[in-house]
């Protein structure tokens, strides 16, 4: 018989999370301090470009919210933040 055993930490991962709340850290790290690419930063955690992409997005967002940015200053390639299909 096979068991198995859940548990639901919030500190650990969001809620149906992709990433952990540590991998999410690490990732916004990496972009600020490396200036590391997405792409290159799920090949490392063995995931697709966009499990990363939407994992962090949020907080980026919620980031930029709270130092003032707006998305006409971010400068984003790829359109603004939290657009549909970005």
């Amino acid at each position: 018989a096979t068991r198995v055993f859940t548990e639901q930490d919030e500190e650990v991962a969001r809620p149906r999370a992709l990433l952990t709340t540590r991998a999410c850290r690490w990732v916004i790290e990496q972009l600020r301090r490396e200036h590391a690419s997405i792409h290159g930063l799920a090949r490392q955690l063995g995931v697709a470009w966009k499990t990363v992409w939407c994992s962090i997005q949020p907080i980026l967002s919620a980031l930029a919210d709270d130092e003032g940015l707006s998305q006409e200053r971010c400068n984003w390639p790829y359109g603004p933040v939290g657009q549909e299909g970005s």
